[in-house]
């Protein structure tokens, strides 16, 4: 594994072989063009076959059928039934058809375009099965997405028409399953994750360094969820010997009840609720004690980005370091999947996101963070030349 290692060849490991890395191994894996190259051909491809699985949806309506067929945009809202707080995502349904030059749009009307007749299109439509499978063998990184994608599909215009509650596509049955495959069981996800760990480890061991021998560090998780993020930071932070405690937080009880067993050999987690579009100080979190705030794909899905950063400005140390890990590529699966849920459409601060999405790209990132009383802020994780969905941003007060 050494000598692979110290390769410049990629180490080639599926993604389940991956997810189990070290952060030291994992990183100088992921830090190879071509293991980048690889997840940026992935989601390029997703995205191609979402966009041709989202034209079969509005086939299966009727809709696009044939190449230069005319619909109203109005017309196709009343068809459907889009309910109000729809319009949002109708509006990016067919942002994704348009970027995908499956259609135009002509003043108020929507026109299908000739290449909905061509051969590739028509194979994909015709075995629709076939191209999922492909894709997952081709792509082992997007196998989570495109099972969360087939499963909110059949339900689209349900959502649309206010018919179907999208929590029951996502979470059927009360399961995390398919949202867990997307968070854990790619290695982007574990890349990503691994970023952060990296980043607290080094900020940790510099604080401990400069602050001399008996000094505890409080890390705060905000939005930890299902504890993806958690567990290769805690692994990293023990094999560091960093004396430490965990602030593992959500808004939801629930995730906390779940994750409470999962980590029951971790004393130095402390386990409370926290909404972080509320006062910090009113939750018991109004002092500046925290050496590291943590936050994984969790600040984007608030109102207001700007305010959520004054509020986790506030609890940090004047040398303290803010770690978030956010997707800053718009992604059409997302939209097909988590654009379906209320939330993700909640922002205010549309100045700040990107077009049809709640999403920031890195210079926004970068622009929110010393905006909101931050000293200075870096964004990182893909090599030059390379864009993969997920940024790592540190930012420091």
């Amino acid at each position: 594994m050494e000598q692979a290692l110290l390769s410049k060849r990629p180490v080639h490991l599926t993604p389940e072989a991956y997810v189990r890395t070290d952060v030291d191994d994992g990183l100088q894996i992921a830090r190879n063009d071509d293991f980048q190259r690889e997840i940026e051909d992935a989601f390029d491809a997703l995205d191609r076959l979402a966009a041709l699985r989202l034209l079969a949806a509005f086939q299966a309506q009727g809709l696009f059928v044939n190449s230069a067929t005319r619909i109203a945009r109005t017309a196709l809202n009343e068809r459907v039934g889009v309910v109000e707080s729809r319009l949002p995502l109708m509006e990016a349904l067919l942002d994704i058809l348009t970027r995908a030059g499956l259609i135009t749009q002509d003043g108020d009307e929507l026109v299908s375009t000739l290449h909905i007749a061509s051969p590739d299109v028509n194979t994909v439509l015709r075995e629709p099965a076939h191209a999922i499978a492909r894709q997952k063998e081709q792509h082992h990184d997007t196998a989570g997405f495109c099972d969360l994608l087939e499963a909110c599909l059949p339900g689209l215009f349900g959502v649309l028409s206010g018919t179907v509650r999208a929590t029951d596509l996502l979470f059927a049955g009360g399961s995390t399953d398919l949202v867990e495959a997307v968070y854990k069981r790619n290695r982007l996800a574990h890349f990503s994750h691994l970023l952060v760990a990296e980043a607290t480890r080094s900020h940790a061991s510099h604080r401990l360094q400069t602050a001399g021998a008996g000094q505890r560090l409080r890390i705060l998780e905000v939005g930890a969820g299902t504890g993806a993020t958690t567990r290769p930071l805690l692994q990293a932070l023990n094999h560091a010997d960093v004396d430490f405690e965990y602030w593992f937080t959500d808004i939801s009880a629930g995730f906390l009840f779940k994750a409470k067993p999962c980590f029951s050999s971790h004393p130095e987690l402390v386990f409370r609720t926290l909404d972080v579009e509320k006062d910090f100080a009113k939750q018991g979190f109004g002092e500046p004690i925290f050496d590291v705030v943590i936050a994984s794909n969790v600040l984007h899905a608030t109102r207001d980005v700007g305010r959520t950063l004054q509020r986790v400005h506030n609890v940090l140390r004047p040398d303290g370091l803010l770690v978030l890990s956010e997707l800053t590529r718009r992604l059409d699966v997302l939209t097909l999947t988590f654009g379906l849920l209320d939330g993700w459409w909640l922002f205010a601060d549309a100045e700040r996101r990107m077009p049809h999405c709640p999403l920031l790209d890195g210079t926004s990132w970068q622009l929110a963070c010393v905006e909101s009383g931050f000293r200075s802020a870096q964004v990182g994780g893909s090599l030059p030349g390379r864009r993969l969905p997920q940024s790592l941003v540190k930012a420091r007060p």
